[in-house]
């Protein structure tokens, strides 16, 4: 399962990321976040680049970037 999830530099969504982490169906989570967001949650740091063949990080200028190219998803998760 591939998933996205909104809100992961703030804290539920951090912890929310770390429960999917555990999941063996998620095969792939992608983390849209803002470039001017910085990461609240420090953790969230840390498990980027320990899960980095997992976790995919997609930067935008806004939610309302019509230019963003969006993954094939299967759930999406909006938290932020």
């Amino acid at each position: 399962m591939r998933v996205l999830i909104t809100g992961t530099t703030g804290f539920v969504g951090g912890h929310f990321l770390e429960l999917l982490l555990k999941k063996s169906e998620v095969s792939e989570i992608f983390i849209l976040k803002r470039k001017n967001s910085n990461f609240r949650y420090a953790p969230l740091l840390k498990l980027l680049h320990k899960n980095s063949n997992k976790i995919k990080l997609i930067e935008v200028n806004s939610y309302e970037d019509d230019s963003i190219d969006f993954p094939d998803i299967d759930i999406l998760f909006h938290i932020g």
